[in-house]
């Protein structure tokens, strides 16, 4: 954890100020050895929603409308997910966007908790690669880590959500 120096050394936008708005909001600052990374999406700037608030009302929703979800907001939720931490930074992790409606409900019949799929516009798959040498046995958390990572930001930008898990 970082201490109380470095806490008051992160920019206002982690102390929980709005953040500005401007260029800099994207540029890495360097403080006390501690990399801090300042950017606020359009979305937060527009609708921001209290980080307990997406914490404590995420649930687990298994009815969806077939309305698809745009790029723009899936690259948000794939950028939440890879800004997880990982063992030795390795991000060991792979996302796959499936919107194919067919491909949907295949996957919809070979798991077997995930018949609620075939509601879905589209399903995000989190995957594994389990080749590294030396952090390779973490992937699972570091996986899992992301995985959360994403659930809460759809919940953020008020989207319903499920983990379905399958670990072979």
């Amino acid at each position: 954890l970082p201490t109380e120096k470095q806490r008051n050394a992160a920019p206002q936008s982690l102390r929980g100020a709005p953040a500005a708005g401007t260029a800099a909001q994207s540029a890495l600052v360097e403080r006390e050895g501690i990399g801090y990374a300042e950017q606020t999406p359009q979305s937060q700037q527009e609708n921001p929603m209290d980080a307990f608030d997406v914490l404590h009302t995420r649930r687990s929703i298994r009815q969806y409308n077939a309305e698809p979800v745009d790029e723009a907001t899936v690259r948000e939720l794939l950028d939440a997910a890879m800004s997880a931490p990982t063992a030795g930074g390795i991000q060991p992790w792979r996302f796959v966007v499936i919107t194919d409606r067919g491909l949907l409900d295949t996957i919809a019949d070979i798991h077997p908790y995930a018949g609620m799929i075939k509601q879905a516009p589209l399903a995000i798959l989190v995957c594994g690669d389990t080749s590294s040498a030396h952090y390779g046995p973490y992937w699972v958390q570091d996986c899992s880590a992301a995985m959360q990572n994403l659930l809460l930001a759809a919940r953020a930008k008020g989207l319903a959500s499920l983990w379905c898990g399958i670990h072979t």
